[in-house]
């Protein structure tokens, strides 16, 4: 992206061609497990936001280079946005469903499989028809695949990946769990124009990832998702509505802290979260200090629990993949796991890695585009219990132990 964001007209030299972008599909091994990715939209730098930001404030030098240092402390380095591209909620939506749908036609013709039993996608924001309209572009069967939609902003895809493994009518099933994030809808280029809100267009962009794998391959140990409510420190519109809870569909490792029954609607099709409105004329809003203090202590807490119960089952796990917020938040948790908490000490929660592999914050999408890196990487051992924990705004904490099965 040249020095120019999403407030002016795209010139036809920048148009976007989602085939080409499609053709830049990573698909990596975890052992049985099969991930993929793509960060599908317009390719946007820290240098292209400070830009922004002298344009919208006029800035003083002092001012420009504190809002350069903002940016820095994000960690995050590349964003892909969809601002000019996609301009209508229409065309979100079926950009999406495309998306979508090449990935799993990708993901399947790489594991060679026929069919699919069941779809979870994932997403912040997006409708809960979006997986149904998914599967039927990627020309599966409708009748035989079972749809899924999680609404719990970025812990989805970690808790549709435990539900499943926790669920004992899901054995032997070919499952794929799809982050839908086409997450910088929900920031203008405006929010540029504050040291307040520019945070918000610097972590937050758009990716699409998933990951495929047999029931029969994987257990979970000590399953852990934590229903509480944060105080709304993230703001933004959602695009679905929430029914009243099933009693009989909440699963038994989900446990609810403050109004988390309030916040939350469970059934046998869907899980979802209430996400709170902004209300400054912003399609979001963030507190970054609320962020990091409610989301540290809480994630740590269940971290607590799941190794615990782990290790009363003779498991002691060492590898994790965990969900990156930012650079401080992820900070955050890695010191004070191995300062505060000797259960977690040999815990190795992996550095920040965003801004190395010039990804961003991209809500559900972001757990398992940190988990293929590390497997391309040779950083995990399949074949060793790993750790995955994610917390979502609202808020949903997911975790739990995943261990090949025996």
């Amino acid at each position: 992206m040249t020095h120019e964001i999403a407030s002016h007209a795209p010139t036809p030299d920048r148009l976007f061609d989602l085939e080409e972008a499609l053709k830049k599909t990573e698909i990596t091994h975890f052992g049985p497990a099969t991930l993929a990715s793509v960060a599908c939209g317009t390719r946007v730098t820290n240098d292209d936001l400070l830009y922004e930001f002298k344009v919208c404030t006029n800035a003083s030098p002092e001012e420009a280079e504190a809002a350069d240092e903002l940016l820095k402390a994000t960690g995050i380095t590349v964003r892909y946005a969809s601002w000019e591209i996609t301009l209508t909620h229409d065309e979100i939506l079926q950009r999406t469903t495309k998306i979508g749908a090449h990935l799993i036609k990708s993901l399947m013709k790489e594991k060679g499989w026929e069919s699919v039993d069941a779809v979870l996608d994932t997403s912040a924001s997006l409708p809960e028809n979006i997986g149904k309209k998914v599967i039927e572009e990627a020309g599966l069967n409708t009748e035989t695949t079972a749809s899924k939609p999680y609404r719990v902003a970025c812990a989805g895809a970690i808790a549709a990946i435990v539900d499943t493994l926790a669920d004992p009518e899901m054995k032997d099933k070919r499952v794929i769990v799809l982050a839908l994030e086409p997450l910088s809808q929900h920031v203008k280029p405006s929010q540029c124009g504050s040291k307040d809100t520019i945070p918000l267009p610097a972590i937050f962009g758009d990716d699409f990832a998933t990951i495929g794998f047999n029931t029969d391959d994987f257990e979970v140990v000590g399953p852990r998702t934590h229903i509480i409510d944060d105080g709304a420190h993230i703001r933004f519109d959602a695009d679905y509505s929430l029914l009243p809870t099933d009693e009989t569909s909440i699963p038994k490792h989900y446990t609810f802290g403050e109004r988390g029954r309030e916040i939350s609607s469970i059934t046998p099709n869907r899980v979802l979260l209430a996400i709170q409105k902004p209300e400054n004329g912003m399609p979001s809003s963030m507190y970054g200090r609320g962020v990091y203090n409610f989301f540290v202590p809480e994630t740590i807490r269940v971290l607590e629990d799941v190794v615990e119960r782990a290790k009363r089952q003779g498991i002691n796990v060492r590898q994790a993949v965990m969900h990156q917020p930012s650079l401080k938040v992820n900070q955050g948790l890695k010191r004070r796991a191995t300062e505060k908490h000797p259960n977690l000490a040999g815990l190795d929660i992996p550095d920040f890695l965003l801004g190395q592999i010039k990804r961003s914050n991209s809500s559900s999408a972001t757990s398992l585009v940190v988990w293929q890196h590390l497997a391309k990487e040779g950083k995990l051992d399949p074949n060793q219990p790993l750790l995955v924990c994610a917390p979502g705004i609202g808020s949903a904490i997911s975790a739990g132990v995943i261990v090949p099965a025996k």
